[in-house]
């Protein structure tokens, strides 16, 4: 659950059709999607699109003037190692930024390798890097606009509505595919905790019967299945499923990925109760999180789901860990 529903970093839900090339005047990558020119007017200056470094590197990005009505993606570094698959899970750092001045919006350069389950992603991202060589640097410039998650949302520092975003990915390596579900040993959770209700072996929602009226003041994360791999960071980005109501709301769940596929998440881009409650957490275990407002939406809430001051709920899978 991020912090906001926010589209930074990435976790997007994305669509995009394959589409034919139409180049951007100075697109210095290989491109295998569609744009539109970039307008020419006396106003603007002619569109300007570079991106150079070294893999795995801070990338040195160009970009002027770029506008794109439709996703449009490149290859900048062409790797050699194993070809992508959609069934795979990727290593990755990632810069986001304007295309229109070339300023950085977010970068993960910093960090360690980030994690990415291909086969959770949006077509956006699939798109661009599936069929694509370990090795390779990958841009995808899109407009904000059909970012899905973008609308409704207070687009990021310097840009507007209309902005288009670039998106310059390192493809560093392949790890191991995440689980199919928990896997450890089972934990008795205290008396008074929510109960899960399950259809099969996926979680449809919470079961507050034998739980008080009131939910406890502080953080609680409550293992129920304690599993024996990596130990998530606080930095990490897990894959994970989940779901996710307000206390005492089973039954309605504001979120939940067991419906669809697990999903990958940034601890250090989710609401606080999750990175404090699940950072230290082994793949392969199943966690209750109980958490306070003040760790997540707070007196704002987050309409029109999440009322204000409310405490959630969450059960928590954690598949893989990177």
């Amino acid at each position: 659950m991020g912090s906001g529903h926010t589209i930074w970093p990435v976790t997007l839900r994305m669509r995009t059709a394959s589409l034919v090339l139409v180049p951007i005047l100075a697109l210095t990558a290989t491109a295998c999607g569609s744009a539109k020119s970039p307008s020419a007017t006396s106003s603007k200056d002619p569109a300007v699109f570079k991106v150079s470094g070294t893999l795995g590197q801070e990338p040195t990005v160009q970009a002027k003037n770029v506008d794109v009505s439709k996703p449009t993606y490149g290859v900048v570094i062409a790797g050699t190692g194993p070809v992508t698959t959609s069934a795979d899970s990727v290593l990755y750092r990632l810069w986001i930024g304007n295309a229109e001045n070339g300023k950085v919006v977010q970068s993960t350069f910093a960090n360690p390798p980030a994690r990415m389950n291909l086969a959770s992603e949006p077509a956006l991202f699939t798109d661009g890097l599936v069929g694509k060589h370990i090795g390779s640097r990958i841009t995808i410039l899109a407009p904000l606009s059909q970012i899905p998650g973008a609308a409704g949302q207070a687009p990021p520092a310097g840009m507007t509505a209309k902005s288009d975003v670039v998106f310059v990915f390192d493809l560093l390596g392949k790890a191991p595919a995440p689980l199919s579900g928990p896997k450890g040993t089972a934990v008795k959770p205290p008396a008074g905790t929510p109960a899960l209700v399950l259809k099969g072996a996926k979680v449809t929602g919470f079961d507050f019967s034998k739980s008080p009226k009131n939910p406890p003041a502080g953080l609680r994360a409550i293992t129920l299945i304690k599993g024996t791999g990596p130990k998530a960071t606080a930095t990490s980005t897990l894959t994970l499923n989940y779901l996710g109501t307000v206390w005492r709301q089973g039954n309605k769940p504001f979120d939940e990925s067991y419906s669809s596929a697990p999903r990958d998440l940034s601890l250090s881009g989710v609401i606080p109760g999750w990175t404090k409650g699940l950072t230290g957490v082994r793949v392969g275990s199943r966690v209750l999180l109980i958490i306070p407002p003040k760790l997540g939406y707070g007196a704002a809430g987050s309409a029109p789901t999440i009322p204000p001051n409310a405490t959630l709920v969450f059960v928590v899978d954690v598949l893989a860990a990177g």
